[in-house]
Formats: C-alpha cells, structure tokens, sequence
C-alpha cells in the first residue's frame, strides 16, 4: 500500500479549467448537506494540511493551505492548459479540452455563464486499470471581508459528456469534488494563499480507508506542483487576462482593455 497507488488518485483538479456554471453533479457516495469541522494534521514545506469526515461515508476530505508566488489570474489561466495536466496532476497522462463556450478575448460576455469541461487520464499501477474522468468546473469572486481582500474560487466536480461516455478498458472516476479559493497576499499580486481541498473516489472497488491513506498528500503534492509550475511563462495570457478583468470590476477596479 506505498506509493505505487498514488498515481490512482492523481488531482483530478484539472478543473481549474475557467468555468462559470450553475450546474451541479450528484456523486455516487451521497455527499449530506452537513460538513464537519477540519481538523488540523500538521504541516509540511510551509503547507497546513487538514482533513474532515465527509458525511454519510468513511471517507475523508483532505485540505492544504500555503502560499505560491504568482497572480491568481495567472495560476488559473496555466492549469487550464490540458498539456500542463501531467505537472501537476500527479499520475496524469493525458489532458484534453472537451468543451468551452466563451471567446477568450471576448470581454463583454457574462462571466458567470462562462464555462470548460476537460477529459483526463490517469496511470494506475499493473493490474489495475487506468481512471478516466470529465470534469467541469466554475470560478467565482469570494466578497471582501474587513480583515480579506476579495479572492477567487474554482470549485471543481465530476460529470458526464455525451462524447466521452465511460469505456470497458479504463475506471470512470466516480466522484472528484475539490475547491481551489485563493486570497491575494502583498507584493504587487504576485503572491496568492491558496487553500485547496479534495474528496474522491477512485471507484473499482478500493477500500475507503486505502482511499484516505493514498489521499492524504494530494493537498501538499499539488500546491509543491503548483509552485513549480507557475514560474512557465509560456501559457494563455489571453485567459490571464480575461480572469483578471473581471475581477478588477467585481471588485471595484478599473480595468486594463485588452490589448
């Protein structure tokens, strides 16, 4: 039960596709309205790590909170790209975008219709067979409080799409649901917490608690991918652009036109 099951439960967080949409995917395990408290488990290369019971099952919800040096804009707009995937979703081996309805350069149009949906892959070790999963996501504006600026969140979940229906050769991820909320921190919107939190089920049949065990480090993995993968100047600076213009005007900004 080593690391040779890690690549089973990859991130499929690849939600951080830019999605704005109301809609809304019923898991398998029955996930109640009623969510526990977190309970903190320590923390490990500047990254806080908790969990909490997810109701109505034996599983467990992971969450990691730590700091990457990058603009919010630019950490959604770089794990959006699909050929990014395999970076940081760990045991990810391909990424592909499914569907998107908006125009990147397109600023006029309401940004909470706006929405992508991925398809991914991920290795699991021999004899299990490899998971797939269709993910779709959206991105809101978290208000300010008096003490936090106002931040941005991409909540993330499994669902279906009638062009990549489950196949025989491969485990169709039965339940993804993560949160992405991060809050920007001083130094020229070049550094952001980010607090990400994750709860799966790989399907096939796995144990919950060999779930749990294998899950527990997907918060710190990611974010120590993150970090790493931020500093890539090659990604759509379009998109970069498009999440950061509505942000300033949700928050009372004045925008810079695309150029």
């Amino acid at each position: 039960m080593g690391s040779g099951f890690r690549p089973l439960l990859a991130l499929v967080v690849a939600s951080t596709i830019l999605t704005i949409s109301s809609t809304m995917f019923t898991p398998s395990h029955g996930l109640a309205a009623a969510q526990a408290e977190w309970s903190p488990l320590g923390e490990e290369g500047g990254v806080r790590i908790y969990r909490r019971d997810v109701p109505g099952t034996s599983l467990y919800e992971f969450r990691g909170v730590g700091e990457v040096k990058a603009s919010m804009a630019k950490i959604i707009s770089i794990i959006s790209e699909p050929s990014k995937m395999p970076r940081w979703l760990e045991g990810c081996i391909h990424g592909e975008l499914v569907d998107r309805n908006y125009n990147v350069k397109d600023l006029k149009a309401p940004f909470s219709s706006q929405y992508s949906v991925f398809y991914a892959i991920n290795k699991s070790p021999w004899p299990l067979h490899n998971r797939d999963y269709v993910i779709k996501s959206h991105v809101v504006v978290t208000p300010a409080t008096p003490s936090i600026p106002a931040g941005l969140t991409v909540e993330t979940q499994t669902t279906d799409h009638a062009k990549y229906p489950p196949v025989k050769s491969m485990v169709r991820l039965p339940l993804m649901r993560s949160k992405l909320a991060m809050t920007p921190l001083g130094g020229g919107n070049e550094r952001t917490e980010v607090d990400f939190s994750v709860v799966l089920d790989p399907g096939g049949n796995i144990p919950d608690f060999v779930v749990n065990f294998i899950s527990h480090d997907l918060p710190l993995k990611t974010l120590s991918a993150l970090s790493d993968l931020v500093k890539d100047t090659d990604y759509n600076h379009d998109l970069e652009h498009l999440i950061q213009y509505h942000y300033d005007i949700s928050t009372g900004v004045k925008p810079i036109p695309l150029q």
